[in-house]
């Protein structure tokens, strides 16, 4: 904590090292002492007693009395104070007039300022202030007129002989003002800001008067304007009870800024401009900068902003329904990773409130070169960029800043434009950080993804389970790998190995190989562009499988599925096999580089893609696409149509932004994780940066989910095309022909095997014939063909079987 030792004001970021106001350096200050606390009350005690004291003298003064400056004519003295409040009241009475009924008021308020001061040095200022304000008001009074006594007479007269009676009302009048504002710290701006409010409610007030006295026909346009009033300031109210906490920019020559920088109020004299205190863990404070020049003060701050509901500006995590709690035996002691796995968050870089200020000038002056005018509204710090909030000038149609890696984008709910500066010093976003934060741990939603923070600092989760499918694209390098690893590891943090299941493909073998020995893979990872369009397919056919599961259990979702499922298991209802229900898990297929499947079968790959976005949300099957290629041969029309959440990190160029997107921007963000998120049912874009996860945590969490030896338990049909189910299953379509008895039969009783043989003996076509012969070569009962003739050699497994099977029927 430090103070200005010129103007008294209490800084308690360790960080400001000089006065906003006036440049002085700070001194160190360790807080208010029980003696110092003591002392400023006992002084206030003693100058409110002198001012009530003053008063008393004042309005019980008689003439009659004797004092200084008359001999008197009461035997006994009538004033209540005494003969000491009689001297007084003559003396203030002779020398200021009826000024002198002010100085009760005015010894009052030093009292009270005497009283919420951190120090008992006098302010020079504000004393001057209150000398000008006692001559100014004596020389106004005795101007018009007016008993002004000593001091009032000759200040009026002096003034009106050098400039005349005018022109010595109005420099009174301007000193008089001045001497206020000194005296009180009340800004113009503020005045009038409260004088516009005052006339706005006596207005509406009479608006309502008269609409009742006039008749009902004669007051619609009254009435509806009245309406159209009431209803801008209830928006005026919730836009302002939105917004973060505030930091009041000061003039540079004006009055100290009040700051909030941690869980209470800065201390400090002026008690007109009153700022929100900010939450201990929030660092990002908002600066404030007034309708006035820039920077200015302003007379009143805005109510505090709650943390959570921006959070989800972002989305309602806690909306969507817990899921069922069904762990198998095989899970029953499986634990979650802990946060202590990952790195703790570094300390936060503080930035300094005089280079906020100095680029917000920086800023004004740059627009007012290009024509543009306005000002800087309010300052919003955050752990990447800092917003200025523009707001431009009546008359100006277009902004015309342009600076390498620079964002400027609207504010909705605001008439300001937000232009975010890259700060000097960049914070690194810990993935622990978010996954400690309320706003994930206190989600109900299982698949809950923490993406990282917004531009304030707000943490920013979002639920996979809504969206329902995403969209990731950006360059080499802009943080699309890191993002997926975050993507995974919030998923890992929350969800069992029964409860969710991963299909992982990684054609470029090198980002999602740190998770090859996790219990939750459905399949090995995936490199083969082949088996992953296979695996889509084998997707959509389990897509459709627990469609009929749902529709069998007059469900509409995975969650109403596993709560019947489970209710039907605690009542021991088994299925039509005796067994119990089974619990479907979730889904979730991560394409790391989609480019390389639609180069390899783009056709099977889009419809595959098309049909599970557009029906898998219910099923729990959901998908993450990533790619580093933006364009429409990759991102094609219906694959975009149907995931209306995406996120674009850093692109090259505007047409890979609008192509992810739908707008321009993603091309001017800074790398390393920054984003732009488009959220489901949003035309929005949020801009985020993604919390980082390295190489070394994600080894952690394998580690310790690997430490539990739950047995990894692969579906090899998840990956198999037909061709390759037939070697590995010991079949083939051939072989599920109802003829493919009597086909060996025939072979064996010709001793060869041939195609033309088949479509005689069976009376069937050559493909379905060379069907059955490919089968019979995988089971061993034909050779291949020598290539001396077209017939294949009959081998003796299929003598062997034939008889068999004849003996068989034989005893039926």
């Amino acid at each position: 904590m430090k103070v200005c030792p010129a103007c008294k004001t209490v800084y308690k970021d360790d960080d400001i090292n000089f006065c906003l106001a006036d440049g002085t350096t700070l001194l160190a200050k360790k807080g208010k002492t029980q003696e110092h606390s003591l002392t400023n009350d006992i002084v206030a005690i003693i100058v409110a007693a002198a001012a009530l004291l003053v008063f008393l003298s004042l309005v019980t003064s008689s003439p009659a009395d004797r004092s200084l400056f008359s001999t008197g004519s009461a035997s006994a003295t009538r004033n209540w104070v005494g003969p000491i409040g009689s001297n007084i009241a003559a003396v203030f009475l002779n020398l200021f007039g009826w000024t002198a009924y002010f100085f009760p008021f005015l010894i009052g308020l030093i009292a009270w300022r005497v009283f919420r001061a951190s120090s008992l040095r006098p302010s020079g200022l504000r004393v001057a202030g209150f000398v000008f304000l006692s001559v100014s008001l004596a020389g106004l009074i005795a101007l018009f007129g007016g008993y002004g006594a000593i001091i009032g007479e000759a200040t009026a007269q002096a003034t009106a002989h050098l400039i005349g009676n005018i022109g010595a009302g109005i420099l009174l009048t301007a000193v008089l003002a001045c001497s206020l504002i000194l005296v009180t710290n009340a800004t113009l701006a503020g005045f009038l800001s409260h004088m516009e409010v005052a006339g706005s409610g006596l207005y509406i007030r009479a608006s309502g008067w008269f609409e009742r006295l006039m008749p009902a026909g004669a007051t619609d346009d009254s009435a509806a304007k009245l309406r159209a009033e009431k209803r801008r300031e209830r928006r005026e109210k919730v836009d302002d009870a939105e917004l973060p906490p505030t930091i009041v920019i000061p003039d540079i020559d004006g009055q100290p800024p009040s700051i909030a920088v941690g869980a209470k109020e800065v201390e400090q004299e002026d008690t007109s401009a009153v700022s929100i205190p900010t939450v201990d863990a929030d660092p990002y404070a908002t600066t404030k900068v007034a309708d006035d020049e820039l920077p200015s003060e302003v007379g009143e701050s805005l109510p505090k902003r709650s943390r959570k509901k921006k959070a989800e500006a972002t989305e309602d995590h806690n909306a969507a329904a817990e899921p069922v709690s069904t762990a198998s035996p095989d899970y029953a002691d499986y634990k979650l990773p802990t946060p202590d796995l990952l790195t703790p968050p570094a300390p936060h870089i503080k930035q300094d409130d005089a280079e906020l200020f100095a680029t917000a000038k920086d800023l004004t002056d740059k627009t007012t070169e290009f024509n543009v005018g306005g000002k800087v509204m309010n300052i919003t710090r955050g752990p990447v960029v800092t917003t200025y909030e523009f707001k431009p000038a009546a008359g100006v149609l277009c902004l015309a800043l342009k600076a390498e890696s620079i964002r400027i984008d609207r504010i909705p709910g605001k008439a300001y434009v937000g232009i975010e500066v890259p700060n000097r010093k960049r914070e690194t976003i810990s993935l622990r950080e978010i996954i400690e934060g309320p706003e994930f741990t206190e989600s109900k939603a299982l698949l809950t993804l923490a993406l990282g923070k917004t531009i304030d600092g707000t943490h920013y989760v979002t639920e996979l389970a809504k969206m329902p499918h995403l969209l990731i694209a950006g360059a080499t390098g802009a943080g699309k790998s890191v993002g997926v690893n975050t993507l995974v590891m919030s998923i890992l943090y929350r969800a069992r190995p029964d409860q969710v299941k991963f299909i992982m493909v990684d054609p470029k073998r090198l980002e999602l190989g740190l998770y090859a020995d996790i219990p939750h893979l459905a399949v090995p990872i995936i490199t083969d562009p082949k088996r992953a369009s296979n695996a889509l397919r084998w997707a959509v056919g389990e897509m459709e499988r627990r469609y009929k599961d749902l529709a069998g259990y007059g469900v509409r979702n995975i969650d109403g599925y596993n709560v019947e499922a489970k209710r039907r298991n605690d009542i021991e209802q088994w299925d039509e096999n005796g067994e119990s229900h089974k619990i479907l898990p979730y889904i979730v297929i991560i394409i790391d580089e989609l480019a390389d499947l639609m180069m390899v079968s783009g056709k099977d790959v889009e419809e595959s893609i098309t049909r599970l976005a557009q029906m898998a949300r219910a099923v729990g099957i959901h998908l993450i696409l990533a790619t580093q290629r933006p364009s429409v041969d990759v991102i094609t029309g219906l694959i975009k149509a149907n995931f209306p959440s995406r996120i674009s990190f850093r692109v090259s160029s505007k047409v890979d932004s609008r192509t992810i997107i739908d707008s321009n921007g993603a091309e001017n963000l800074l790398g390393m994780g920054d984003m732009l998120f488009l959220p489901p049912g949003n035309s929005n874009v949020t801009r985020v940066h993604g919390a980082f996860v390295n190489e070394a945590e994600i080894k952690k969490v394998v580690e310790f989910i690997k430490a539990q030896n739950v047995e990894q338990q692969f579906d090899k049909a998840i990956v198999e095309g037909e061709e390759e189910a037939d070697t590995g299953g010991n079949s083939a379509p051939g072989r599920q022909d109802p003829l493919y008895f009597e086909a060996l039969k025939a072979v064996v009783m010709a001793k060869r095997g041939s195609t033309s043989l088949l479509q005689r003996q069976l009376r069937i076509g050559y493909g379905r014939a060379a069907a059955i012969l490919d089968a019979m070569v995988i089971d061993g009962y034909i050779g291949e063909m020598d290539g001396s003739t077209r017939a294949r050699p009959v081998l003796t497994k299929a003598f062997e079987d034939v008889q068999d099977l004849s003996e068989m029927e034989n005893e039926q």
